[in-house]
């Protein structure tokens, strides 16, 4: 494996800081992020807070662009970045509204711990974004909050289960009693038996159909804290 020690920076670029007062400030040098040869991003910590905070600045490193377009669609201002294919998303995200949610279920819906997690993750993203202002697709874009982070995620999340083809169908008044009638089962799936396998293991082998890239695409990453999260897999911004 490559090692390329990384210690991450704050720079004063003088984003003011929007972090809830009831968690503490990440030390970013207490976050190692090592790339393998094919530069997937491995974060070692001790907390599952700092983790979170590693992840958002090696995934912005990466694609800080597509961890974009979500929080500007919430925000009904993709479409100055991106023009009329940003305004059908920030439509989208006004008619499926994810922010009444997320007000209406704030205070119940999260638990402490998750919390601490997210609001690493959200230190983390606007850290990268002080340190990298030319990076951002709107000088206005950060700093983020929790619960922006929350807001892009579920909207991402709802594009992903295909809502979007339900408002077309209700908008366009043709709605019908069942919509999975004469759709075939199964989507690019593949079992494979134990008793075939080199190994003794079962598998199955499926296709996500996620892009290559984008905000709807994978990215792989290994995360191991001390706090108890060990993960490796892939994720989406």
């Amino acid at each position: 494996m490559k090692y390329l020690w990384i210690i991450l920076l704050l720079l004063p670029f003088g984003l003011p800081a929007q972090t809830a007062p009831d968690f503490p400030r990440i030390d970013p040098t207490a976050i190692t992020i090592v790339r393998d040869a094919w530069g997937v991003p491995h974060i070692y910590t001790q907390t599952d807070a700092q983790a979170a905070y590693g992840l958002a600045w090696a995934h912005a490193e990466d694609d800080f662009a597509s961890i974009q377009i979500p929080l500007l669609a919430v925000n009904g201002k993709l479409a100055s970045v991106k023009g009329k294919n940003g305004a059908i998303l920030d439509v989208l995200a006004f008619i499926i509204d994810p922010g009444r949610a997320v007000e209406a279920q704030w205070d119940s819906a999260f638990s402490p711990a998750f919390r601490a997690v997210l609001d690493g993750y959200t230190q983390g993203l606007n850290a990268y974004a002080r340190a990298h202002p030319d990076e951002m697709l709107r000088k206005d874009a950060f700093p983020v909050s929790e619960k922006d982070i929350i807001k892009g995620y579920t909207l991402a999340l709802s594009l992903m289960t295909n809502v979007q083809f339900d408002i077309q169908r209700i908008l366009g008044n043709s709605l019908v009693e069942d919509q999975g009638r004469g759709l075939p089962r199964g989507s690019n799936a593949i079992a494979l038996s134990s008793r075939k396998t080199a190994d003794g293991n079962t598998y199955l082998a499926v296709n996500s159909h996620q892009p290559l890239e984008g905000p709807f695409s994978w990215y792989e990453v290994h995360i191991e804290s001390a706090e108890g999260w060990r993960f490796i897999g892939g994720v989406f911004p």
